[in-house]
């Protein structure tokens, strides 16, 4: 006879009834596929602000934007203002300063691809092997440009190298 489900749950004595167990779905339901307008993100924030801000000692948050068309809508920008909720903006795409594009972390991805660590700690010496493996192909000279490439962009005020 297999055990009763309720039983594996917890040590019983024979004949004793288990304790009724309410379990809560801490998880919400996943939202609608709705696409994201101004006014879906103004919404968003004006509900997600205070739970961030919720037993946090600082009074406000300070939001990274990238340039998507939500974050810089007129709507979002003086809801933003109105709550004094600063704002950086990512400067707009270069290929001269973007360190994805100097081919190590991508090399990096392909090594580590498809391999499961059992712990973290497995994980960072398979992550240096591959990084020291990189570098000694000369995969990393690319990310070690990138100060040098960063101080030109900023003495070019933006312009593309």
């Amino acid at each position: 006879m297999a055990p009763d489900r309720n039983q594996s749950r917890s040590w019983l004595l024979s004949g004793e009834e288990p304790e009724i167990q309410v379990s809560q779905n801490i998880h919400a339901a996943p939202p609608a596929k709705t696409t994201v307008t101004a006014e879906v993100y103004k919404q968003f924030l004006d509900e997600y602000i205070p739970k961030w801000l919720d037993g946090k000692p600082f009074e406000r948050p300070i939001l990274l934007h990238d340039n998507a068309r939500p974050h810089k809508a007129t709507l979002v920008t003086d809801f933003l203002a109105e709550k004094q909720v600063p704002c950086w903006f990512h400067p707009p795409y270069s290929p001269d300063i973007s360190p994805l594009d100097f081919c190590c972390f991508g090399q990096l991805k392909r090594r580590l691809k498809g391999i499961n660590h059992q712990n973290w700690d497995e994980f960072e010496q398979a992550l240096e092997t591959a990084a020291n493996d990189l570098n000694s192909e000369g995969h990393m000279t690319g990310v070690q440009q990138l100060p040098d490439r960063w101080s030109r962009m900023i003495n070019s005020k933006g312009q593309y190298l």
